[in-house]
């Protein structure tokens, strides 16, 4: 803070200008000096420097921050009866924009299909062995906060989503979608973690450890081998739907006024044709 003044000693015609400055940091002694009786004192430039304690901003949502309460500026009560209890307030804000990119890998389709781990080809149906559809969809992601994670579906069974038959649309059967995540999100790998529909903010939260760099996951998909047994009884057919699989930074937790667009990462999902 600098404050300049003019001294003017009593009884006389003269006076003498001078410059009162200090710098205070965080743990010094306050700033002051006393000025002789009937100085004339001129403000001339006032500087504040304020030092927030903040979390680790990789823990922190997206969107602008503000403070709650002002900090308020004032010269004490014996500066100058005419002026306000309070100069100026000051309230501070600050933007966190944290990166959260999802793309899908090179040679990644836009249509997976769920099939047999062998194949169709290969499935003997007098074994009676289980029989599970599958499916991977991979991608990349780059990351730097927490984020959630579901799923929009054209079609659900219960929490999860569905694919119609195109024989008989009123069936439909539940596709299981499970996720896995690169290292330093979360403090445990995310490995085929189980998704669900809609948004669940108690449930699905991850907390990018260390920035992440287009690293690398991906969405496994599949049908349980109760459902797949039941559509092999209705004989030939084909079975398709569509999967949104979000990943979304809005966790609506923190007093923002702003975040930062919701990234959708879409997977068109899936044609089982039954033989």
């Amino acid at each position: 803070m600098e404050v300049q003044y003019n001294k003017k000693e009593a009884n006389t015609n003269t006076s003498e200008a001078g410059v009162f400055s200090c710098n205070r940091r965080s743990g010094d002694t306050p700033c002051y000096e006393i000025l002789p009786v009937n100085s004339a004192v001129a403000l001339k430039n006032i500087s504040i420097t304020a030092e927030l304690t903040l979390p680790n901003p990789l823990t922190m949502e997206s969107g602008i921050y503000i403070t709650n309460d002002d900090l308020n500026l004032d010269l004490g009560e014996t500066f100058s009866p005419w002026l306000p209890d309070v100069l100026f307030g000051l309230n501070f804000y600050f933007r966190i924009n944290h990166e959260l990119r999802i793309t899908p890998q090179a040679g990644a389709n836009s249509s997976v299909l769920l099939a047999p781990k062998q194949g169709w080809e290969n499935i003997s149906y007098n074994e009676k062995k289980p029989i599970s559809l599958i499916a991977r969809s991979n991608f990349g992601i780059s990351s730097s906060g927490p984020f959630t994670v579901y799923l929009k579906c054209d079609q659900t069974e219960e929490e999860h989503c569905a694919i119609r038959s195109d024989r008989d649309p009123s069936i439909t059967v539940p596709v299981e979608s499970y996720l896995t995540l690169p290292v330093n999100i979360n403090q445990e790998k995310v490995s085929k973690q189980l998704l669900k529909v809609g948004k669940d903010l108690e449930n699905n939260i991850f907390n990018t450890i260390n920035r992440v760099q287009n690293g690398s996951g991906h969405i496994d998909f599949k049908v349980k081998p109760f459902h797949v047994d039941n559509m092999i009884k209705r004989g030939a057919d084909t079975y398709r739907g569509t999967v949104t699989v979000i990943f979304d930074s809005d966790l609506c937790s923190a007093p923002l006024e702003n975040h930062i667009k919701n990234e959708l990462f879409e997977r068109r999902v899936t044609d089982a044709a039954m033989p």
